[in-house]
């Protein structure tokens, strides 16, 4: 399943949709981190172009999501096409998490792949679900974002 060209966009754009599209079209089957933010939601819709019902993309839910911003989540999911799969997650227990680091972040998406670990399918006789984290132009070294390091942590990665 491809995109329709867009004829307001450049070649350059298009071929990195394309490429995007295409590369994801070669998995079984894919959960996508959702934030609602720009880079999710293009890998999102990228992924039910490419996969059409064997895609999903996953919130974490807790008290640190505002109520609106899940609410945005679930209408842009509907719009895009993808089905949302709502986790819940429990940052606001962790203490690292609560204590406001510079690395708030890795302990946010670590709870979310650590939840996310637990509703993949990985018996060999159901499709494996490849957590997209992120699309970005260019080659990502996931390792040093702290979303990146809390991935590699589980099995998903």
């Amino acid at each position: 399943m491809t995109a329709k060209p867009d004829s307001d966009a450049d070649p350059e754009t298009l071929r990195l949709a394309s490429s995007l599209t295409e590369c994801i079209g070669r998995l079984d089957s894919a959960l996508v981190a959702f934030s609602a933010g720009v880079d999710s939601t293009v890998v999102a819709k990228a992924t039910c172009l490419a996969l059409g019902d064997r895609a999903a993309a996953a919130i974490g839910v807790s008290p640190a999501l505002p109520e609106g911003e899940l609410q945005a989540a679930r209408e842009l999911t509907k719009a895009i096409g993808i089905r949302l799969v709502e986790v819940d997650t429990q940052e606001i227990h962790d203490e690292n998490y609560l204590s406001n680091p510079t690395n708030r972040c890795f302990f946010c998406k670590d709870e979310l792949y650590a939840q996310l670990a637990q509703v993949c399918p990985v018996d060999a006789d159901q499709l494996v679900a490849v957590v997209l984290h992120r699309a970005r132009r260019g080659l990502v070294q996931l390792e040093h974002r702290p979303a990146g390091r809390a991935l590699a942590r589980t099995r998903l990665a």
